[in-house]
């Protein structure tokens, strides 16, 4: 139901085979360290409408704390969760807004989302598949959109914008690998980004960080 909010204290776990579907209009608030876990062949259906849509931010509603980044942890996809899905959702003032570990082979769609004031990144992909459209990204810490690791991405009508206030942030950053990982490589097979703004307040807002021995596919339209 989405009559009245939910409060979540700690990380609240969909278990394997389980799916935690959310309905239009429903607001989540979460405490300090608090967010999503979506474990091993768990699903999340985060599907709102224009006129209702859902809505993760913190529990503080006073508004000094409208815009504070960091109040909460994250909703994390891990690498075993499997058909995916968020549509008309707004997620506010996280660590992480999104975190997505891998993928179960098919792309991930993400429509009309908007993520706000990340403390470090907006949406954080890893070897992951996603097909995004009409989504936008603001400001954090280190990057609005951050692929790694290689993956697969198609984002259509998208914004990404940082005007965090520090010298390491970008809107965009792409890489094919992360130091320390076995293997430290991984093909990105596409990252295509097709009318797409990308901007922010500082001279260099976007990197592409490539290794050799993967692929590393990117394309601009």
């Amino acid at each position: 139901g989405n009559d009245k909010p939910y409060v979540v204290y700690g990380y609240a776990a969909v278990a394997s085979s389980k799916t935690l579907t959310i309905d239009p209009g429903a607001r989540v608030h979460f405490h300090a360290e608090s967010g999503i876990i979506v474990g091993n062949g768990a699903t999340l259906k985060a599907v709102g409408t224009l006129e209702d849509k859902i809505i993760f931010e913190g529990d503080r509603l006073e508004p000094d704390f409208d815009n504070v980044a960091g109040q909460w942890e994250t909703i994390w996809l891990t690498s075993e969760s499997t058909a995916n899905e968020i549509e008309h959702v707004i997620i506010k003032n996280a660590v992480v807004g999104l975190n997505i570990d891998s993928n179960d082979g098919n792309f991930m769609p993400i429509k009309n989302t908007e993520i706000y004031n990340s403390s470090l990144i907006g949406l954080y992909a890893k070897t992951a598949k996603i097909q995004a459209e009409n989504l936008v990204i603001n400001n954090a810490g280190i990057a609005s959109l951050y692929c790694g690791i290689g993956g697969s991405y198609d984002f259509k009508h998208c914004t990404f914008n940082n005007n965090w206030n520090s010298s390491q942030q970008v809107a965009v950053a792409i890489s094919n690998y992360i130091m320390g990982t076995i293997p430290e490589a991984k093909d990105l097979t596409a990252a295509t980004f097709n009318n797409c703004i990308i901007y922010g307040s500082y001279t260099n807002e976007m990197t592409l960080n490539k290794k050799t021995g993967a692929t590393f596919e990117y394309q601009f339209n």
